[in-house]
């Protein structure tokens, strides 16, 4: 057991990173993210592919770089709050979902289809 890495997301519009120190019982903020317009809804980590997912009120989608805590793409995909985020671990695509529709993204953000 080391340390792990948590991500909070909060109504501010930020995500929190903290690192966790399970043998001493710690935990310190490391980082806070910003790319969000309004409230995060979900955080997903991807560590397949080494990404966090974050989803917000206002319809956004951000892939984050865990290894530097860097944004490597914001996508609009609709303007509903994300409601769940998941990516396929062999793929990379990113399904997103709100409360009435489902949209499936590469990893590099094309689209791909919507319901």
């Amino acid at each position: 057991m080391g340390e792990d890495v948590m991500f909070i997301g909060h109504a501010d519009t930020s995500i929190s990173v903290w690192t966790v120190d399970h043998k001493m019982k710690t935990a310190e903020k490391a980082k806070v993210l910003r790319a969000h317009s309004d409230k995060i809804t979900v955080l997903r980590s991807v560590p397949e592919y080494g990404i966090l997912l974050s989803g917000c009120a206002a319809g956004r989608v951000v892939l984050w770089d865990i290894s530097n805590y860097k944004l490597i793409r914001l996508l609009t995909v609709m303007p509903e709050s994300i409601q769940d985020l998941r990516a396929c671990w062999i793929t990379g695509d990113i399904f997103v979902a709100t409360e009435k529709r489902i949209a499936v993204f590469t990893i590099n953000g094309i689209a791909l289809g919507m319901l």
